[in-house]
């Protein structure tokens, strides 16, 4: 086994609550580089498990794990229609 490149650092335990513990397992063919994360999730409390196709979906499993609601989106915004054209008005139009 190699050193890891940082040192491991103390941290409290209150800092790291077991109830909020997770293990998460990438497939084999995730591919962290181009942001291709899947695999499965594992709340350690409670047990429950479940798999994910995104990065969302991971936070959306533990969000679900925890009893957290996620913070709601901001709204779709309307598509903006184009203002109609406007041109000079025509010397018939004038009249």
């Amino acid at each position: 086994m190699t050193k890891p490149t940082r040192p491991f650092h103390r941290v409290s335990r209150a800092a790291l609550p077991a109830e909020r513990a997770f293990v998460v397992q990438l497939r084999g063919d995730a591919d962290l580089a181009r942001g291709a994360v899947r695999g499965r999730v594992e709340h350690m409390q409670s047990g429950a498990a479940a798999l994910f196709e995104s990065l969302d979906q991971l936070v959306a499993c533990m969000q679900e794990a925890l009893g957290v609601r996620p913070h709601r989106a901001a709204p779709t915004p309307r598509p903006v229609r184009p203002a109609a054209a406007t041109r000079p008005a025509t010397q018939k139009e004038r009249t």
